[in-house]
């Protein structure tokens, strides 16, 4: 697995890093260069999965918005790119979602990466 560390700035809460999670996937995804086909990310925040679905000013927009920007960029290389964000469940064995769930922890706690 492999991570990205970044500093989301002060008075962030988990919730905004959920969401920064997401946009940084779609991120990702739209940086590559190959056809994807389909796009899917997995997440535990059904808050933030909700909150990619509008705009409006409320606490999130700033990754909603970035979120829209790399659909929009997904879209235009690949106009028929399904993208997909989906809830798993959290803390029930799932891998990837432990090994985030740990990363998460240790950089609340000021460590760096596993």
């Amino acid at each position: 697995m492999e991570g990205h560390k970044t500093h989301m700035g002060w008075g962030q809460e988990a919730y905004d890093a959920e969401c920064a999670a997401i946009a940084r996937a779609l991120h990702v995804a739209a940086a590559r260069n190959h056809t994807l086909g389909t796009v899917t990310i997995f997440t535990d925040a059904q808050a933030a999965i909700w909150r990619m679905s509008f705009d409006d000013p409320r606490p999130g927009q700033k990754y909603a918005l970035e979120a829209r920007k790399h659909i929009a960029a997904l879209r235009a290389k690949e106009p028929n790119v399904r993208i997909e964000i989906r809830c798993c469940p959290s803390h029930q064995g799932i891998e990837g979602n432990e090994v985030a769930d740990a990363w998460a922890k240790l950089a609340a706690d000021g460590g760096s990466r596993p």
